[in-house]
């Protein structure tokens, strides 16, 4: 009942206008699952699972001023492998009530982040080199030509 209640308050509290996002850059250190119930069917995708995470942040990009390590929750599906040397970027958005913020033992919340991601840009189709890819990405940089972009795993599996 402790944990239904939680999950029907956090509803109201992670309600938030864009101006209350804070974005920073920096490094997932941890990403576990909290001691909480399931509450989903065997065998399906569960987003009603809370966890952990531990950042360092190096750089508030927008928002409040954050620095060092910080500890924020995110309602997901299952742990995320975080690389503690992979710098990704992090919106979060702080639990405004102090019971929340006791509840889970953490001022933030996770939002989303975004981890960095390779792709190599031809100035031709990939085709033209017989590379064959399902998800190309057009890239138009200011005042140059669109090239035409591969995500690097997709590049070296094929």
């Amino acid at each position: 009942m402790k944990y239904f209640l939680l999950l029907i308050l956090s509803v109201g509290v992670f309600r938030i206008h864009a101006e209350d996002y804070i974005v920073v850059s920096g490094y997932g250190l941890e990403n576990t699952l909290m001691d909480a119930p399931k509450v989903c069917p065997e065998g399906s995708v569960c987003m009603r699972s809370w966890y952990k995470y531990k950042i360092k942040v190096e750089k508030t990009i927008k928002g409040t001023n954050l620095l060092g390590k910080i500890v924020a929750v995110r309602n997901q599906h299952a742990t995320f492998i975080m690389e503690p040397n992979e710098l990704a970027i992090f919106v979060l958005s702080k639990i405004e009530s102090i019971e929340d913020q006791e509840k889970f033992n953490a001022q933030y919340t996770v939002i989303e982040f975004s981890r960095p991601e390779t792709v190599y840009c031809f100035n031709e189709k990939p085709e033209k080199y017989d590379m064959k890819t399902e998800d190309e990405i057009k890239y138009h940089p200011q005042g140059m030509w669109e090239r035409t972009c591969i995500n690097k795993l997709k590049l070296l599996l094929n």
